[in-house]
């Protein structure tokens, strides 16, 4: 089965080469976590990505099955924001 978001080089200024969305490694962290790892250079902060690429990932969260069950629960208790 093929990815469920698959982003092409020139989508975003990140992507280089063909590529897609890793849904399996998804998980939920506390804003504290995100600012944490941000602060220690774990989690380098990009560019945003535009609307209709978000959008692709975003539904991408819940046509993947690799998708944490606690990730597509959390996801569509939060999509309206």
């Amino acid at each position: 089965m093929p990815p469920a978001c698959t982003i092409e080089p020139g989508e975003h200024g990140f992507i280089t080469k063909p590529s897609y969305v890793e849904y399996h490694l998804s998980r939920i962290l506390r804003c504290e976590q995100i600012t944490k790892c941000v602060d220690g250079w774990y989690f380098t902060p990009k560019p945003a990505v535009s609307d209709a690429l978000m959008n692709r990932m975003r539904q991408g969260i819940v046509d993947s099955d690799f998708t944490a069950k606690m990730v597509l629960k959390y996801f569509e208790a939060n999509k309206d924001r």
